[in-house]
């Protein structure tokens, strides 16, 4: 399992308590943090991902860092019929950035690669474009489960 870190800026809000930032979450937070789009009785999965960039291909991807351009951290969940991806702040996991909803039906191709997944979309998404590009991470430790998500679903 994955250390937590904290980030304290000693920044003062107008009430006078600390700020702290939060750098990484762990799996049952992300989850809360998705239920919203979720009905009660709906069980899902979530798992951190790295969002590809735009240089994150050979040889750019030879050299640390100049894939990285681009590239945004984020959580995706889904139920095997929904999918839900948002975007982690830089220093604050639990702020959501941005949020991106879409089904099944919206997906035309899944392919799941050793290192990097692939959700091609039908139609472009506003914000994602027209796939969803990314590194998985197991922090979670729910890798293998939305695996087999994404397989049933393909």
């Amino acid at each position: 399992m994955a250390p937590i870190f904290y980030l304290n800026l000693f920044k003062h809000s107008e009430i006078g308590e600390n700020i702290i930032m939060k750098i990484h979450m762990e799996y049952q937070e992300a989850k809360q943090l998705h239920r919203e789009f979720y009905s009660e009785d709906v069980d899902y999965c979530v798992m951190q991902i790295q969002r590809s960039g735009p240089f994150d291909f050979p040889p750019f991807s030879w050299g640390y860092g100049i894939s990285d351009i681009g590239s945004w951290w984020a959580n995706i969940s889904s139920d095997g019929k929904n999918f839900v991806v948002t975007k982690e702040s830089w220093l604050n996991a639990d702020k959501i950035k941005g949020c991106w909803q879409f089904s099944i039906n919206d997906v035309a191709q899944i392919k799941c690669g050793i290192f990097k997944w692939r959700i091609k979309f039908k139609s472009p998404v506003s914000g994602l474009g027209k796939k969803l590009n990314m590194r998985p991470k197991d922090d979670y430790g729910t890798k293998d489960e939305f695996k087999q998500i994404l397989q049933a679903c393909s």
